[in-house]
Order: structure tokens, then sequence, then C-alpha cells
């Protein structure tokens, strides 16, 4: 049991550092995008909790739970979701929607084939 919980935790500190990074830059990339549209003040506070806050958060919850790969394949979707969420809020924009919904595939089939692609897919 010890041993499939170091390496839960080994897989959720390999996670951290792209998700913080990814959230970040794309959080900067959904300004620019979101600027124009003179959304309400909700959707900025959002905006900075899934950006900065959210990596950590989602970190915390894995290397705390009795079972770090489970809970981190748990982020992992709600990273999906949070992905849908903003592409819907861009306005379906190509260019940056084809860049979320790739990134948010690729990440879900990295860590756990194509069993959690499909379960991201329809996440997003």
């Amino acid at each position: 049991m010890d041993n499939q919980r170091g390496k839960g935790l080994s897989f959720a500190r390999r996670i951290y550092a792209p998700r913080a990074i990814g959230s970040g830059f794309g959080g900067l990339a959904l300004v620019a995008f979101l600027y124009p549209l003179n959304i309400p003040n909700w959707v900025w506070m959002l905006l900075l909790a899934n950006a900065l806050v959210w990596p950590h958060l989602a970190f915390q919850l894995s290397s705390r739970s009795a079972y770090p790969y489970r809970a981190e394949r748990l982020n992992i979707l709600i990273d999906s979701l949070g992905g849908g969420f903003w592409a819907a809020s861009i306005q379906f924009n190509p260019l940056l929607t084809v860049i979320i919904v790739s990134m948010m595939m690729m990440h879900n089939v990295a860590a756990g084939g194509p069993k959690l692609l499909l379960r991201g897919a329809s996440a997003l």
C-alpha cells in the first residue's frame, strides 16, 4: 500500500510544475481574448483562481489524499472541465479553442491513456 502511495505522490509531483506553468500561461492568453468581450468581474476572479490558485490546490489535494494517483486523475478531469469552460467563455474562438482542446487531450492521453482521454473529452 505504501508503495502505491509513493508512486501516486511521484505522479502528483511530476504533474505539478507543468500544470502550474500551463495554467499561468494559459490564463495570460485568456486575458488577451477575454478583455475585449467586456465580461463580468466574477469571470475575471474565476480566471485568476484557475490560473494561479488551482495548480497549488490540486497538488495539495492529491498529495494529502490516501490514494494520490486516483486524486490526481480526478484533478486532470477537473482541468479538462475548466478547459471546456474557458473555450466556451471565449466564444469558441478557433485559435485558442484548438490550443486548449489539443493541450487537454495530450495531457489526458499522456497521463492515463485512451481511457482517460475519453473521460477527459467528455468532461471538456
